[in-house]
């Protein structure tokens, strides 16, 4: 990952020369994404103003879709939630106008992400399923996997404590189909997060303490940041 953030300036400096407005876009939307991850929020913000200006000046709209997806997703990192539901509504708006199936499922998780930080449970479950009928209806088991944690995350604060396992149990399944050690260790993290919610702190503890163990092998990166 830190490889392709300092190759990334290369990339940008390239498409521009070469005037592909869509594929600098999308580059800087990776360049968001990675210093979101690295918690660089402010940068992350940075990068994803310019993919988004970029791309509606250009009429990329696929580029245009998931840009405004990642300025939300930073908003709401930032805590500015209002501005968060904007980007996503946007997002979500263009990626049903290009017919996008994966844009559609990303803004609509957004959404449903952003109204479970508002403590807007009820309405995020409802954006998360929807989310997660679009990923199952074109095949997505890795971002379905994402909309079963998100939930499992919503029923766990609401107490529902059995529905949250049952979420968590499929996002763990299907994390590990995909064979991506982070995302399984997220799963595990919020199994921690879950138990203690549920007043099994030393069952929790020792959860936690397996992730935590995580981050000699793969960094401060992400969650585990």
């Amino acid at each position: 990952r830190l490889a392709r953030l300092a190759l990334a300036p290369l990339s940008r400096r390239g498409w521009a020369r070469l005037g592909n407005q869509g594929a600098l876009a999308d580059t800087l939307n990776n360049l968001c994404n990675l210093h979101y991850c690295q918690g660089e929020f402010e940068l992350a913000l940075e990068e994803v103003e310019e993919a988004v200006h970029l791309a509606k000046a250009s009429g990329y709209l696929r580029s245009l879709a998931f840009a405004l997806v990642n300025r939300g997703i930073v908003f709401r990192a930032l805590g500015k939630h209002a501005q968060a539901l904007s980007s996503f509504e946007e997002g979500l708006a263009k990626a049903r106008e290009i017919q996008d199936s994966r844009a559609v499922a990303d803004a609509t998780e957004g959404l449903g992400n952003c109204f479970r930080s508002l403590g807007e449970p009820g309405r995020g479950e409802v954006f998360l399923k929807g989310a997660l009928a679009e990923a199952e209806k074109s095949g997505q088991s890795y971002f379905a996997a994402r909309c079963h944690l998100s939930l499992a995350q919503i029923y766990g604060t609401t107490r529902r404590f059995l529905d949250a396992r049952l979420e968590l149990d499929t996002a763990r399944h299907l994390f590990a189909q995909a064979g991506s050690r982070m995302a399984a260790a997220q799963a595990e993290f919020w199994h921690g997060n879950l138990l203690f919610r549920h007043g099994k702190v030393n069952e929790a503890l020792g959860k936690l303490g397996d992730v935590a163990g995580l981050v000699e092998d793969l960094g401060y990166f992400g969650f585990l940041l």
